[in-house]
């Protein structure tokens, strides 16, 4: 599995050490093989990985192991059980190779930081909660491509108990996930009220609550307005474009003070809008746990759901992915219609992963997604547009074909067990998928009936 491990700040990491790992006393030094802590027991030191590389596994009833995490020089290590209710360790946490740890103890924490250290960690905590969410991710990711030998030999009895003991496994992984990224969003709320002022507040709730709203292109739109209008840098107009400041608030904006104070609630905001994106990608995890375990058998329970809001769902999950991508969006006003969030989520996200990826191997430089939404007489219409290079002909009759996988560069597009699940989706609603590709764009276009 790759490992996926996108860093921190430096300098917050090394203002982190020289605060609290200081004392050259407190080290321990593992031998390859070597436990650091082991599941089941209490943990009251939080560790700082000065050399080498540790691992975290959860162990099954049968005494497997499963990998949930890496750490490597400079981060922090044992966040979980440090900072959770009740100090429990979840996984073992293995020397992969000869390491050292400085470490500090939950009194010593409290002591040297007299109660602050909250503030000074809450990065880390978010950090470390989005590593593992990402690594269960890629996870579960890999073990649904895996399915594809299984469609290609036609196995599908086999399919039924590979699913049951995946989502036993990962339901491990997932409840951790799940219960203490709510436990610290509340918690984190609670100290917010309690510590900062209403306006500052607000905006790490609104971050919470809304994520992420607009799109690469909106962004830039509305930061060159700002930026016009207010005679303001342009850095200082994208934070307050993506924060969506309210006009009250732009009055003053030219005074160093005000900037400062959109400095703050850009900061505020930004941690709220980590934790929405954790608690949609634990959600979405969930959901593909669920739909992994009806491939073979009928749809998931429905509701009265908005498509729009299912394709803003699946933008916000490939945020990383689009990065580099002019993504745009025309998502007309369309009533309501009976589904599955979380199945039309999968859709998007297959056909928006598949379009990504085309962009990406391509070498030009204006690389660009467009998604529109439409109603039409009794159906609503979303077409998905990109710039990628385009399908060759020979393949489009055979892209929804369950053994069949397209490659250019080395890279693997996806386009087979991918597009068969998302033909399966649509079919299940009476729907139908179509496919265009010329002049180097492809379009997607799915159709909805509204019951």
């Amino acid at each position: 599995m790759k490992n996926f491990n996108p860093a921190i700040d430096t300098i917050l990491i090394e203002r982190l050490r020289k605060k609290y790992f200081f004392d050259s006393c407190k080290v321990l030094h593992l031998k390859k093989g070597e436990y650091l802590i082991q599941r089941k027991t209490k943990n009251d030191k939080l560790f700082f990985l000065t050399e080498g590389l540790l691992a975290g596994y959860l162990v099954d009833d049968l005494g497997q192991q499963y990998e949930i995490f890496r750490a490597e020089k400079n981060m922090i290590v044992g966040v979980n059980s440090f900072f959770s209710k009740h100090h429990k360790v979840y996984a073992d946490v293995v020397a992969m190779e000869d390491s050292s740890v400085l470490y500090i103890t939950r009194d010593e924490l409290r002591s040297s930081s007299k109660d602050c250290y909250a503030e000074d960690f809450l990065p880390i905590i978010v950090h470390e909660l989005s590593l593992r969410q990402q690594f269960s991710g890629n996870v579960m990711l890999e073990k649904e491509a895996a399915l594809k030998k299984l469609y290609q030999n036609e196995k599908l009895a086999t399919l039924g108990q590979m699913s049951t003991g995946l989502a036993h496994e990962m339901n491990n992984t997932s409840g951790v996930i799940n219960g203490n990224i709510s436990w610290l969003a509340q918690n984190i709320y609670e100290y917010f009220r309690d510590h900062e002022q209403a306006s500052v507040l607000k905006y790490y709730e609104k971050g919470v609550n809304e994520g992420q709203q607009h799109t690469s292109d909106e962004i830039r739109t509305l930061k060159e307005k700002i930026s016009r209008d207010y005679d303001i840098p342009m850095q200082l107009a994208k934070k307050i474009a993506r924060i969506g400041l309210e006009e009250p608030e732009m009055k003053n904006i030219r005074r160093s003070k005000a900037q400062r104070r959109v400095e703050l609630y850009y900061h505020f905001w930004q941690m709220g809008v980590a934790i929405h994106d954790i608690l949609l990608a634990s959600k979405h995890s969930t959901h593909i746990l669920q739909s992994i375990k009806q491939l073979s058998s009928t749809g998931l329970e429905r509701f009265e759901i908005n498509v729009n809001d299912s394709i803003r769902e699946a933008l916000t999950l490939l945020k990383k992915r689009l990065e580099g991508i002019a993504v745009s969006s025309e998502l007309s006003d369309v009533p309501n219609i009976t589904a599955n969030n979380g199945e039309l989520v999968q859709v998007w996200i297959n056909l928006i992963k598949n379009a990504s990826e085309s962009l990406h191997s391509n070498k030009r430089n204006d690389k660009k997604l467009h998604i529109v939404s439409d109603q039409k007489l009794n159906s609503i219409h979303v077409c998905i547009c990109d710039n990628g290079g385009g399908i060759e002909k020979t393949n489009i009759d055979k892209i929804f074909q369950p053994n069949f996988t397209t490659k250019k560069g080395g890279l693997s597009f996806g386009l087979g067990l991918g597009l068969s699940i998302v033909q399966r989706i649509i079919n299940s609603y009476d729907g139908s998928i179509q496919v265009e590709s010329k002049n180097s764009e492809t379009i997607f276009t799915i159709i909805l009936p509204i019951q």
